[in-house]
């Protein structure tokens, strides 16, 4: 199995200042999924995607390579860094809240000479704590699959017992959002929502269709404090307690 991973790591962020360069015990976000992306096997091309000067100097510094300016390289273009990592200069019109992460991959994978019959593997720096048995079976699920994506059970709080304010800040009293309040949660619809960590999807699907959701999609469930998803600072500080109490643990810095 060939695969080529995909790093995106932006500059901007609208919930917590240059996200993807916080740290967590002495490492930075996007340090922790480039490390564990290093540790993986079957893994031919590493890149990392962004906008930021910032974030390539974090890259440098990561790899212990010379500093490297991203002017210098054409927008839209892969330039090799190392024999495993490569960095990719997005363009702008990919760099704002509104763009997709799907729409640049084509171009990526075009310039490191992915082929159809290879897989995808993108990882979010948001979401630090991820294990080789992780991967293991992803590769397991993706037989018979377009594309493998990790999930967890969304059931705290569960959303059937969401409410409503009307603009007076007073709450609006239906039967679905209220009545379902004292309801066991055992007795509730199971919801599912994406976690973020894992997205291996066909190369095929990202060329033919630009997207990273497959036709035929396996959901590979997580579960745990693992499945932590960076969004806010809230998160940011949960994070950083599970790492700096040993209760999970991060890749080990060169």
């Amino acid at each position: 199995m060939s695969i080529h991973c995909v790093i995106p790591a932006k500059g901007t962020s609208l919930a917590i200042k240059e996200k993807n360069l916080q740290k967590i015990s002495g490492q930075s976000l996007l340090g922790i999924s480039m490390k564990y992306a290093e540790s993986l096997p079957h893994i031919l091309n590493i890149v990392i995607s962004t906008d930021s000067q910032n974030v390539v100097d974090e890259i440098c510094r990561s790899i212990k390579i010379d500093n490297v300016v991203m002017e210098d390289i054409d927008p839209d273009a892969v330039k090799k860094l190392t024999s495993n990592f490569s960095l990719h200069r997005r363009l702008q019109q990919h760099s704002t809240s509104e763009s997709k992460t799907a729409e640049f991959l084509p171009s990526i994978l075009k310039q490191i000479s992915a082929s159809s019959e290879d897989f995808l593997l993108l990882l979010q720096p948001t979401s630090p704590f991820r294990s080789k048995e992780d991967f293991d079976s992803l590769r397991l699920l993706i037989e018979g699959a377009d594309s493998v994506i990790s999930a967890k059970l969304f059931d705290s709080p569960h959303p059937e017992k969401r409410i409503k304010s009307d603009k007076k800040g007073f709450l609006i009293e239906t039967e679905t959002n209220t009545g379902r309040l004292s309801t066991p949660r055992q007795k509730l619809e199971e919801f599912l929502v994406f976690d973020g960590a894992f997205y291996l999807t066909k190369c095929s699907v990202v060329f033919n269709e630009t997207k990273l959701i497959g036709n035929r999609t396996r959901l590979y469930i997580r579960s745990g404090l693992g499945t932590i998803n960076i969004d806010n600072e809230i998160d940011l500080e949960i994070a950083r307690a599970l790492a700096e109490s040993g209760r999970i643990v991060l890749p080990s810095m060169n």
